[in-house]
């Protein structure tokens, strides 16, 4: 059986890049820009980038990306929670 809390242990086990600090105030939030997205889901061992993030939600996301959020016309959120369960969806583990 999987388990679905794999995502805890890598963030507990974290080696940090540098810009830890930003990483580590960036797992406090709720709501994430496109780049802070990208950073927080390479944190999770899923590397993506943000044009890829942006690539992904274009044509009303076709089920490809995370979900995410528009806010006014131009601002795009991610929800924590919906990187997390996307990346947990998205990744393959071989044991």
């Amino acid at each position: 059986m999987v388990n679905h809390n794999w995502w805890q242990t890598v963030i507990s086990g974290i080696v940090w890049p540098s810009g830890a600090t930003k990483l580590a105030l960036n797992l406090q939030k709720d709501f994430f820009s496109r780049k802070e997205a990208s950073t927080f889901l390479e944190s999770l061992g899923c590397p993506i980038s943000p044009r890829a993030l942006e690539r992904m939600a274009a044509n009303g996301n076709a089920g490809d990306g995370p979900p995410y959020l528009r806010v006014k016309w131009r601002h795009v959120r991610y929800k924590r929670v919906d990187l997390i369960n996307w990346a947990v969806r998205n990744t393959i583990r071989v044991e």
